[in-house]
């Protein structure tokens, strides 16, 4: 079976990792030549583009966005997160058995739970991975989470006049709570050079290419050469905070107007990871965005619980009309949208009563920000285009951007009053994106 032929290629790995893999033979090395009778380890290091991890409290969603600094300004640590590794012949994906069978199905797990850009490991029920020293190899790498649904699939290469590449597909459903990564291990400068010390003085650029063909394996490991993998979000990330826009509605005590929920709608909540030797992407699943929501978990030390005329409900509520108050954790999205549509309910408490027993619905559109960021042809590299190249606007002639993946987007709620809303967005690392401003009411 397709889902067996996998597994045999998976790694399971939990936080922050070094692979440790060591050479299954020691008479040949056809990888590069030579003797391998050390039997040295080899480490495949991973990491984000932000290393660390933040999470408060007991966990009912996803993990939550990995590589976010903490509330002291500090990376926090990588806790738990289990991490997949496949690895296939140099430049091939596929399911046969001479391939599919040289690097076993062993599961490692790390304890660790700091910084480091690469710790300590333990192989699950004590075993020891070899590394096949008759190969090279591509390793890579994912993420998702509990956002699994469905068994990975091998598509793999085809060959002759109408040679297709193959990838991997792994299904995926997301709810706003998991964080989306996906790495392979690619050979740094700095590994080119160590490389480059094994040939002859004036080496041609042919040379050089063949021997960087030659990682990752026992040869190029044995000579300080280890696979390294860099991870990159594939989602758009929003956090948001709310300020009142007036004194009027700051109040004391248990009085205020509460944001309750918040979500984006009609939006993708499926799609698929797809590996493959030359790219690794999310692609939507279409159907999905029909009746797709995202919700914003309502989470932290500022959410207040409270039964008011007999309903229990938790809410937050803007304390001032400078400082934002953070709702909950991040939201986060599948990218290439120009806007996203927010609906957000609200209760109002005065003199300690409800006015209304039901939640009081509100709806917006956070619109996609320009990229600080430009591209060749002058333009913010995130500016919408059609099939055919034309750049987007909307009804009132205003230019058009798309949400980009591994960007956070931090949406400010301005609240005048149960009707009155005011929404901008401004982008923070991950990477920074840019102000979002939206206003209430207003035509689109």
């Amino acid at each position: 079976m397709i889902k067996q032929m996998l597994m045999k290629k998976v790694v399971l790995l939990n936080g922050l990792i070094a692979l440790m893999l060591v050479g299954c033979s020691k008479s040949s090395d056809e990888a590069g030549g030579g003797a391998a009778d050390d039997r040295t380890p080899i480490m495949l290091s991973l990491g984000t583009q932000q290393p660390g991890i933040t999470v408060d409290g007991p966990r009912t969603r996803g993990a939550g966005a990995i590589g976010v600094p903490g509330a002291d300004g500090t990376l926090g640590t990588w806790n738990g997160q289990k991490l997949k590794i496949l690895a296939f012949r140099k430049n091939k994906i596929s399911v046969e058995a001479a391939d599919v069978e040289d690097i076993g199905a062993v599961g490692a797990w790390a304890t660790t739970t700091t910084q480091a850009a690469v710790s300590g490991l333990a192989w699950e029920n004590g075993a020891t991975l070899y590394y096949p020293i008759q190969n090279a190899y591509d390793f890579y790498g994912y993420y998702i989470d509990d956002a699994m649904n469905g068994d990975p699939v091998i598509t793999p290469d085809t060959e002759g006049a109408d040679a297709i590449p193959g990838y991997v597909s792994i299904p995926v459903a997301i709810d706003g709570s998991q964080d989306l990564m996906v790495a392979k291990a690619e050979l740094t400068d700095a590994q080119k050079a160590i490389l480059d010390t094994y040939l002859d003085a004036g080496a041609t650029d042919e040379e050089k290419e063949a021997m960087y063909a030659r990682a990752y394996s026992s040869y190029t490991a044995r000579r300080g050469v280890q696979p390294q993998m860099m991870f990159k979000h594939l989602l758009s990330r929003l956090t948001v905070g709310v300020k009142a826009g007036t004194s009027e509605i700051v109040s004391a005590g248990q009085d205020g107007v509460y944001i309750t929920s918040l979500e984006l709608t009609d939006v993708y909540n499926k799609g698929n990871m797809i590996v493959s030797v030359a790219s690794q992407k999310l692609e939507p699943v279409e159907s999905s965005k029909t009746d797709g929501t995202l919700s914003l978990g309502i989470i932290g030390d500022n959410v207040a619980d409270l039964t008011i005329d007999g309903i229990s409900f938790k809410g937050v509520k803007p304390t001032s009309t400078t400082d934002l108050v953070p709702i909950g954790e991040s939201v986060m999205a599948m990218p290439g949208e120009t806007s996203f549509n927010v609906a957000i309910k609200m209760r109002q408490v005065k003199d300690g009563k409800l006015l209304k027993t039901d939640e009081i619905p509100f709806e917006s559109i956070v619109k996609a920000p320009a990229a600080k960021e430009m591209g060749e042809d002058g333009n913010p590299i995130n500016i919408a285009k059609d099939e055919n190249g034309n750049i987007l606007k909307d009804n009132k002639g205003n230019i058009l951007y798309r949400f980009l993946e591994g960007y956070t987007y931090y949406v400010k709620l301005t609240m005048n009053g149960l009707e009155d809303i005011e929404i901008t967005a401004s982008l923070t690392p991950w990477k920074d994106g840019g102000d979002i401003p939206v206003t209430p009411g207003e035509d689109e």
